[in-house]
């Protein structure tokens, strides 16, 4: 690979482990929404659209990674962040019977995220007192927490241009880009090899898992899925919380064990690794930042012998533990 110079990381900054990932893949299929995330918001009652707008813009301007592009100098992905970018709020007439498509319809469309940054925005206008604000964004720049980050900053903003006082946030002490730079350290990555090594161990020879299916998967993936929805008992519920008080587990240990059995059940097999999501977010400087922090974690759980419940989870509970000591290493 060619060196790049360092005079052009001065304006420009390599991506964080996440990113190259999630930049990887929109390199294979840049029209692939799978990576989108998008939320509507219902504003009830009289609204200030120039109010709205100033709001959006201090949101963009507090957060860098929401202005950022993407490229690559000789084969290196790099972010440079766009300082001339300026968000449009894209205004739309329309009934409440057509908000469903056009909500999916503008979450579907691509980003060119090397000409613009992976964000965003529209209002639709049913009446004065009855919008929608709907922001898309990439996950190369965000994740399920940074759309909380996005409401509450907004939400901010808009109070402070509609009412006149002052915004409640506290400056940013970090950017993004300094949490991918950090990455890049000596320091960061002996702690990173350490991680390899527990990860190494813990996939070894980790043998490949099938569901059951009453249909053949598509010869091209369509990502579809769907949720289920279920309502526990208050008194199963409870049941479930006490055990895991007194065997040092939280409510999603206990539930994965049960999980677990359920999968064994189904395919046989006792050696089992289900992926779950990380926040990813171990500093309370990045719990106020925007950007791709999420991180997948395996955990992979031996059941065999026949485990008693208690014994099955104290297994669950070690794996859990582990993986979250752990969770540095991008998947």
């Amino acid at each position: 690979m060619s060196q790049v110079q360092p005079s052009f990381f001065e304006s420009a900054f390599l991506l964080s482990f996440a990113q190259e990932r999630m930049w990887f893949l929109y390199r294979l299929d840049a029209a692939d929404p799978s990576y989108h995330l998008t939320m509507a918001l219902r504003c009830t009652g009289p609204l200030d659209r120039d109010g709205l707008l100033w709001a959006l813009h201090e949101v963009v301007r507090r957060h860098e990674v929401l202005r950022t592009i993407f490229g690559e100098q000789d084969g290196l992905p790099y972010q440079k962040i766009n300082e001339a970018f300026v968000l449009d709020l894209e205004l739309v007439h329309l009934r409440q019977a057509e908000l469903p498509d056009f909500l999916a319809s503008e979450a579907r469309k691509p980003f060119d995220l090397e000409r613009s940054p992976g964000i965003r925005a529209a209002l639709i206008h049913f009446s004065d007192r009855n919008h929608v604000l709907q922001i898309t964004l990439h996950h190369i720049i965000s994740d399920g927490w940074s759309l909380g980050i996005m409401v509450r900053d907004t939400a901010s903003f808009y109070e402070e241009f509609t009412r006149g006082a002052l915004s409640a946030l506290p400056p940013l002490k970090i950017q993004y880009r300094h949490f991918a730079l950090e990455e890049r350290t000596a320091e960061r990555q002996s702690e990173m090899e350490i991680h390899l090594q527990y990860w190494r161990k813990q996939l070894a020879d980790m043998p490949a898992g099938y569901l059951p299916s009453d249909r053949f998967p598509p010869a091209i993936p369509t990502h579809a899925g769907s949720k289920l929805r279920i309502q526990l008992r208050a008194e199963l519920l409870s049941k479930m919380q006490e055990i895991g008080r007194q065997e040092g587990l939280t409510l999603f240990m206990v539930l994965l064990a049960g999980l677990l059995l359920v999968l064994q059940r189904w395919m046989a097999q006792d050696d089992l690794a289900i992926g779950t999501a990380a926040a990813n977010r171990e500093r309370a400087e990045l719990e106020q930042l925007v950007g791709f922090f999420i991180n997948t974690l395996a955990l992979r759980v031996d059941i065999s012998g026949n485990p008693n419940v208690r014994e099955l989870l104290h297994r669950v509970r070690l794996v859990c533990l582990g993986a979250y000591a752990h969770q540095d290493v991008p998947f």
